[in-house]
């Protein structure tokens, strides 16, 4: 924050708090913490839903791992604005450090039920990891032990932009193997402006007045800076 605060993430699991959490879908809530420049516990901004986990018998014990399109908690701050989302609907609060909650925008004309053909793209672009056959056997027994949750995350980041307005990851996504290039912008008082769709292998990190900064993958894997016109 602008008077040095700092607001902060946590990462709460299956196991946080239960560590008989046991086979099946979680997701455990955490604290967004404020602290001051010294370090000090200033103020908690609330409770909200985290990490959305699956815990699956693999035969030799229980492990954990993301669940199939997890909702997870994101944040990004702005000035003294802090942005706050948790992915079960195309919804965003904004808080203010001061002031608490200031805004809550959302949209309800999209449908995020896990299909069949939801779980078909997943499972397809998870056996990409494949390298060897063995490989191949060993994500498809994994693959049939993941349970699917009823609704899919409704976005997978989120971020401001220069000019304030709200911009959301939608679409499905994969991480690393396949992840989203669709954006969803919502203006400055929570009315939808647009969706687009990035290059392919560009990874957005900043969305300013007049351009898109990230980095991107080239055909020979090599990653490097590469900037965007922006056209509002």
């Amino acid at each position: 924050l602008p008077d040095g605060r700092i607001v902060a993430k946590t990462f709460a699991t299956a196991f946080t708090g239960n560590p008989d959490a046991g086979v099946g879908l979680h997701r455990a809530s955490g604290p967004v913490p404020v602290f001051g420049a010294d370090g000090s516990l200033l103020d908690t901004l609330g409770v909200f839903p985290n990490y959305q986990s699956v815990v699956i018998d693999r035969g030799g014990g229980e492990s954990m791992m993301d669940a199939p399109f997890p909702k997870h908690f994101y944040y990004d701050v702005q000035g003294g604005s802090i942005l706050i989302g948790t992915a079960d609907a195309i919804e965003v609060q904004i808080w203010e450090a001061d002031d608490g909650l200031r805004s809550i925008f959302r949209t309800s004309n999209r449908d995020f039920e896990n299909t069949q053909g939801d779980r078909e793209w997943y499972r397809a672009r998870y056996l990409t990891a494949a390298e060897t056959a063995e490989d191949s056997v060993e994500i498809l027994t994994l693959l049939r032990a993941l349970p699917f949750s009823e609704t899919r995350a409704a976005f997978t980041d989120l971020r401001f932009d220069a000019e304030g307005h709200i911009w959301l990851r939608t679409g499905r996504h994969l991480l690393y193997y396949a992840p989203s290039r669709e954006w969803t912008v919502l203006s400055n008082d929570g009315y939808w402006l647009g969706t687009l769709t990035l290059p392919e292998n560009f990874d957005l990190h900043e969305v300013g007045s007049d351009y898109l900064l990230g980095t991107y993958r080239d055909e020979l894997g090599r990653t490097g800076i590469r900037m965007l016109e922006l056209q509002r």
